[in-house]
């Protein structure tokens, strides 16, 4: 006897189907019996549970967009100025400085809607937007709020520095912070 026919010899009686296996109704019949085992409660509770998950994500998704085309909306207007250059302020210290309380209510508003583990890199973005600059403020009794955003002001004044490199450097930061935000 050859090798080939001893292995049709043991594989025994073929099932019906193609080449050895169950029909595809045989198959939902094993299926069907098996999932009758199981009470028509415990579906029922896990759709309910799949679904009321799905309604908090669709609901959180939508609350974030929300939130995230508010934020946009509200650095708008300094993105737009900071990126045109017929717009140039002449003082970009007093302009950022007056839209910087619209800024931080936004950036107050917006936060919570920042995922948990992007919310670091979001405060850091939105800190060196703002005080980029390793200057050590409090030890020459400049508060806080005037310590806001002098890095842009010194770039003026340093040599090889320019407004106009001041300009680019907070556009590009100003980005950074928006990037949390999807656009919609």
């Amino acid at each position: 006897m050859t090798q080939r026919a001893r292995l049709n010899v043991n594989v025994g009686p073929l099932k019906s189907g193609v080449h050895g296996r169950p029909d595809s109704s045989e198959e939902n019949q094993n299926l069907i019996g098996y999932l009758q085992q199981f009470p028509a409660w415990l579906f029922t509770l896990l759709a309910a549970l799949i679904a009321g998950l799905v309604a908090l994500e669709v609901r959180r998704l939508n609350s974030f967009v929300a939130a995230s085309s508010a934020f946009r909306a509200a650095f708008a207007p300094e993105l737009s100025a900071l990126e045109s250059r017929s717009a140039l302020p002449q003082d970009l210290n007093k302009f950022l400085l007056a839209s910087f309380p619209k800024h931080r209510e936004a950036v107050t508003c917006f936060e919570p809607q920042v995922a948990w583990y992007r919310r670091p890199c979001f405060t850091r973005a939105w800190h060196e937007y703002h005080s980029g600059h390793q200057f050590k403020h409090q030890m020459f009794g400049i508060s806080d709020a005037e310590s806001y955003f002098l890095e842009y002001v010194g770039m003026e004044y340093t040599e090889g520095s320019s407004a106009e490199a001041a300009r680019v450097l907070a556009a590009k930061r100003l980005r950074k912070v928006l990037s949390y935000a999807r656009s919609t």
